[in-house]
């Protein structure tokens, strides 16, 4: 059992303190000190981070401030927006359905979803969906800003939409349309949300703190997210551009706070959640797929789902990653996830990452609201990382 003791200090930034909370096992102390040496940099302003290791808990912090303001402490149970960590645990519920024999990977989208095959798409294998190929990365000519919000007008332009590379030719990042194939998918099959099942089948029965839509008796509990000026940058100074088009079905001036954006299932970007939903669910994948004793996953499944299915560069991102299907798998140096190659998880947009290593059955969570720009996923967290490495 580990040895967890409590945390409670202050960093310090250009006179500011910064309360910092929590426990963890003394093994731990180097994440410990990386988690508040961030907040003494002034890379931070709200911050949790979480790790369990053989099925345990053995840090769990969390830090700073929940507003922009910097009046409202972060506390134990605050979350925050989690951005595309969402596309491994959409995938996890889909491979859920694989391995109790409602669906394979290898069929048609349109074999469960119908009016996917317009346009062309009849025969564009889920597999294709998940590791980015299927050549639908955004809605181009895009939808009326808001749409998002919408599940079924999403999944309508989705089915009219026509391929913009050949399918299975190109690797190109499906920023928001994997999580809304994917979920309907998992509705036509289930007759359940993506976010419903997700609650049924994992996070009530394992007590996560992470929402793909937030159910309106917690909204309070969500830390402002605090979107970088880069980014505002990035995402409207080239709206023309495949990558300016991504986030046109968002609001005008969307800056991921509204009660829209929050309470809408957006399962490849929206969810939100803490350090500690993410650390007990890759726990749960990172061991296995037990976690306290009760089974959610075959170890063959995770091994399935896990596989990767290219080192492709990417169309629309400078960048490619060792891609799995809805997984990253550890992807120096732009997702590192420690010396095991074969890691696995995703990380977000801004810096947040889940992440699990069964070689050494340990996971890691990590959130924030002060969002970093850069596509590598940043070093706050990967300081803690490498420390969460030495000190096993």
């Amino acid at each position: 059992m580990p040895n967890l003791q409590t945390v409670r200090t202050n960093a310090t930034f250009d006179g500011k303190l910064y309360p910092i909370d929590g426990a963890a096992d003394p093994r731990f102390a180097r994440v410990v000190e990386k988690f508040i040496e961030n907040f003494s940099e002034g890379t931070e302003t709200g911050a949790c981070v979480s790790i369990v290791y053989k099925g345990e808990t053995v840090v769990d912090l969390w830090g700073g401030f929940k507003d922009r303001h910097k009046s409202k402490p972060w506390e134990k149970h605050t979350i925050t927006n989690l951005m595309s960590v969402a596309k491994a645990i959409t995938a996890t519920c889909f491979f859920l359905l694989v391995e109790r024999g409602f669906a394979n990977e290898n069929d048609p989208v349109a074999k469960y979803w119908p009016e996917f095959a317009q346009a062309g798409k009849k025969d564009i294998p889920i597999r294709w969906v998940m590791d980015h190929r299927a050549g639908i990365p955004v809605l181009d000519p895009s939808p009326p800003p808001g749409t998002i919000y919408d599940w079924d007008a999403m999944c309508a332009a989705i089915a009219r939409q026509a391929p913009i590379f050949p399918p299975g030719e190109k690797c190109a990042y499906h920023v928001f349309n994997q999580g809304f194939i994917v979920g309907e998918i998992v509705r036509r099959i289930t007759g359940m949300s993506i976010g419903a099942f997700f609650r049924k089948e994992f996070s009530e029965p394992m007590s996560l703190e992470y929402w793909i839509g937030v159910p309106p008796n917690i909204a309070d509990r969500c830390a402002d997210y605090i979107v970088h000026p880069d980014f505002v940058e990035f995402v409207t100074s080239k709206p023309d551009t495949k990558e300016g088009i991504a986030w046109a079905q968002l609001d005008a001036g969307e800056d991921f706070n509204s009660a829209k954006f929050r309470s809408a299932e957006i399962p490849s970007a929206g969810a939100h959640g803490n350090a500690r939903g993410l650390a007990r669910f890759f726990g749960m994948l990172a061991n296995g797929g037990e976690f306290q004793g009760k089974r959610y996953l075959k170890p063959e499944t995770i091994a399935r789902m896990t596989q990767e299915q290219h080192f492709t560069p990417q169309e629309l991102m400078p960048l490619h990653y060792h891609q799995a299907f809805g997984f990253i798998l550890n992807s120096p140096p732009n997702v590192p996830m420690g010396p095991n190659p074969k890691a696995f998880g995703h990380h977000g947009a801004g810096g947040c990452i889940g992440m699990a290593d069964p070689a050494a059955n340990i996971a890691f969570g990590y959130g924030m609201n002060a969002m970093a720009m850069g596509l590598p996923n940043g070093e706050r967290a990967q300081k803690m990382i490498r420390a969460m490495f030495e000190s096993l």
